[in-house]
């Protein structure tokens, strides 16, 4: 059900999109050239310099975030694996012998200053 509310709501989206694209071709009749340090581009109507110039906004934000996404997914391995390891370890450390350990400690201690003042 998740999946068929995502996309309807893409062909949504991509309808409004549609419609808002077809509405300036229609209705903008004016051109613009881009002047941009050496590269100049022809004449071309603005809607398409405004469409071109959200394309590769998308584009290159895609890119970054793909960039972020990829670094946070490494990050994120390599914290699991230390999770893992700790885990593994504790487990080791609760499932060890404590009594014996405990009964080295716990020896009554001879006291060698009663017999040295007798």
């Amino acid at each position: 059900m998740q999946t068929l509310k995502k996309i309807l709501r893409i062909l949504v989206y991509v309808v409004i999109f549609s419609l808002f694209l077809l509405f300036a071709m229609y209705n903008n009749e004016k051109t613009a050239t881009v002047d941009f340090l050496v590269w100049k581009t022809p004449i071309i109507p603005l809607w398409m310099l405004v469409f071109i110039s959200l394309i590769l906004g998308l584009v290159l934000g895609l890119v970054l975030v793909t960039g972020a996404v990829f670094s946070a997914n490494k990050e994120k391995k390599q914290l699991q694996k230390e999770i893992k390891k700790i885990k593994d370890e504790l487990n080791r450390m609760r499932n060890a012998n404590i009594e014996e350990e405990v009964d080295t400690e716990n020896e009554p201690v001879k006291d060698d200053s009663a017999n040295q003042e007798a």
